[in-house]
């Protein structure tokens, strides 16, 4: 609470009042003003290190505002959709046709699967089974890239490096019970499906790419799992004739 008994300004959040520079509470007061969810965090970031503003710094929050969604959309059979609901069921109806499983070659797949004659030594597999240290993750963390999309949970890659100090412990103890429980917790394992928009007719579905909007938390557990893996994969797993 303030003095005044009223609520206190999130421009503290930002440090007004301890010293911050003129230009950094200014532009505080824009951006509390016009950006909420992963922007604000990213600003409270910024400002935390204390860096001046640029064209890029604004740039990038920004990208966090824009409206990305689909405004209309062309069926199979020609036909221009502008209702919501109408257009979600058109890239429905396309991504599950272009999506659909093709029959396997059970035969090709016992041949490869017989073929696989190398496996990690005892020494190897106890390594790959040892518990998940702090350390071990924060170096996953380390090498991850900033300026991506967070998932559902509006939290970036940014946030985990600035504050895993306080954060990486117990981010560990909830990966060790996931492994404990045998799953990961339901944010762990949402995506957010986006269209990015290809070259070409902007009406047509082909001409938009999904990705996926993973949650960072899942990973950098899926970075260091991975990593684990990586350095005995080397050499090949099948035989010469399947390589």
């Amino acid at each position: 609470m303030s003095k005044g008994g009223g609520r206190s300004s999130s421009r503290s959040v930002l440090g007004r009042g301890t010293g911050t520079p003129p230009h950094f509470t200014q532009s505080s007061s824009i951006l509390i003003k016009n950006y909420t969810g992963p922007a604000f965090v990213l600003a409270c970031i910024a400002w935390r290190r204390r860096k001046k503003p640029t064209i890029k710094f604004y740039r990038d929050v920004t990208k966090y505002t824009i409206d990305r969604r689909i405004k209309r959309v062309r069926d199979v059979h020609g036909v221009v959709h502008k209702d919501p609901l109408d257009i979600v069921e058109v890239f429905k109806s396309f991504y599950e046709q272009l999506y659909t499983q093709a029959d396997v070659d059970e035969g090709y797949q016992k041949s490869l699967l017989d073929n696989i004659d190398k496996t990690p030594s005892r020494d190897q597999n106890d390594e790959l089974g040892s518990p998940l240290t702090v350390d071990e993750l924060w170096k996953a963390v380390a090498k991850m890239k900033g300026g991506k999309a967070p998932g559902s949970d509006g939290i970036p890659v940014e946030f985990y490096k600035r504050f895993w100090g306080t954060v990486g412990q117990d981010l560990r103890d909830v990966f060790v019970s996931a492994f404990l429980a045998g799953t990961l917790s339901p944010s762990q394992r949402t995506g957010v499906i986006t269209l990015l928009p290809k070259s070409g007719d902007p009406l047509e579905p082909k001409n938009k790419r999904p990705i996926t909007l993973l949650n960072v938390d899942y990973k950098i557990l899926a970075k260091d799992v991975c990593g684990a893996g990586t350095q005995y994969s080397a050499e090949p797993l099948v035989g010469a004739g399947l390589s």
